[in-house]
């Protein structure tokens, strides 16, 4: 059974990406909890008063109704739901949750404007730091079954085949296409992956189909757009838990553009060998 924190800030967005989320984990066991935060804000710092713009019993209300709203989704049989308000700063409260129960799944909303619903420009901080998978969904992205997902991956910074636990799960149960896409630097032949390298990866993915696809092009970013331009991808897959691909596509000035570009939902592995 698979855990979920939906993060719900009762926009369009989030719930749209929750609804994605049900459709991904179709006829697969899930208990699905759908977590707001309410974070006081101070009045007067000299006397330490705090009002709230929304009170933990307004949207436990809030949560509950969206609760039923999701419940009649159809052909939902196999998933539960739980509600939770937290409290405090959002990125303290969920990396709490997350060390108090072990959760499989973050599901986070994008919005048209590129913005996550929930977290704004903090959404890269909640995938690099998480200890779980995370999936963000843009708010345009199509719910139905998905065909193709792209793995992109140097292969040299999976330090665990544990990390590719639930992608392997996901693909194997839907007989789902994995194309592993890796960009490799022409200039830089020194960071192109061993065989060996590509036979690790591979054999932890064995029950899967999977296809190897590889483009070079001295600018990561623009070969992974590239390739989302020419190809169908229902799925997009990184390992962001590392200092080789994931930052050449989100590093510095890119982090903001990484995400408010995002045009196809992007699924976050979580590697544990990081932690």
């Amino acid at each position: 059974m698979y855990k979920i924190v939906a993060l719900a800030d009762f926009s369009a967005a989030s719930e749209h990406a929750i609804i994605f989320a049900q459709a991904l984990l179709a006829n697969t066991v899930a208990d699905f909890y759908l977590v707001h935060t309410v974070e006081p804000q101070s009045t007067d710092r000299n006397v330490g008063i705090f009002k709230q713009a929304e009170t933990p019993q307004s949207v436990a209300k809030s949560l509950q109704a969206l609760k039923l709203t999701l419940m009649q989704q159809p052909v939902r049989t196999s998933h539960t739901y739980h509600t939770r308000v937290l409290t405090g700063n959002t990125d303290r409260a969920v990396e709490n949750l997350l060390n108090q129960e072990h959760f499989n799944l973050i599901v986070i909303g994008l919005t048209d404007a590129g913005r996550h619903s929930f977290f704004g420009n903090q959404a890269t901080e909640m995938i690099r730091h998480a200890k779980a998978n995370v999936l963000i969904v843009p708010h345009m992205s199509f719910i139905q079954p998905l065909k193709q997902i792209v793995l992109a991956t140097d292969y040299l910074s999976i330090n665990t085949t544990q990390s590719l636990d639930f992608l392997n799960e996901l693909t194997t149960q839907k007989a789902i296409q994995l194309t592993l896409l890796n960009i490799v630097n022409p200039d830089k032949p020194n960071l192109q992956p061993s065989e060996s390298s590509r036979n690790y990866i591979q054999r932890a993915l064995n029950t899967t189909k999977t296809d190897i696809y590889t483009i070079y092009d001295a600018d990561t970013r623009h070969g992974l757009s590239a390739y989302l331009d020419s190809y169908q991808v229902d799925l997009l897959v990184m390992i962001p838990h590392h200092k080789s691909f994931f930052d050449l596509l989100t590093n510095n000035s890119l982090t903001r553009g990484m995400v408010s570009s995002l045009r196809v939902p992007l699924l976050t592995l979580y590697d544990p060998a990081m932690d």
